[in-house]
């Protein structure tokens, strides 16, 4: 009697809930699945364009830097070659 009634009872309480609509729960979950993949490619889009502005960034900042220290040295000019050299012997004195 008690199965009877377990079983009587688990049938009334499934007849009760009313099934949600099978159309709307595809629609959600394509809705769900597309903001999702939307989400993810403009994730990865961003990702990808911070790559490329750092690595142009460090680039024109070496640029700059290797321009400015190139610009700074100051390199000694070459002395002025003389005409005809001067003779020394008999000029220098012998240790």
């Amino acid at each position: 009697m008690r199965i009877l009634l377990v079983i009587l009872s688990i049938i009334v309480m499934s007849c009760g809930q009313e099934l949600p609509d099978r159309d709307k729960l595809i629609e959600q979950y394509y809705n769900e699945s597309r903001d999702a993949l939307l989400a993810r490619r403009k994730r990865d889009c961003i990702t990808s364009a911070e790559k490329a502005a750092d690595f142009r960034v460090d680039s024109l900042i070496d640029r700059w830097i290797s321009v400015k220290l190139f610009d700074t040295l100051n390199f000694p000019s070459k002395p002025i070659k003389p005409d005809v050299p001067d003779h020394i012997i008999d000029k220098v004195s012998k240790f």
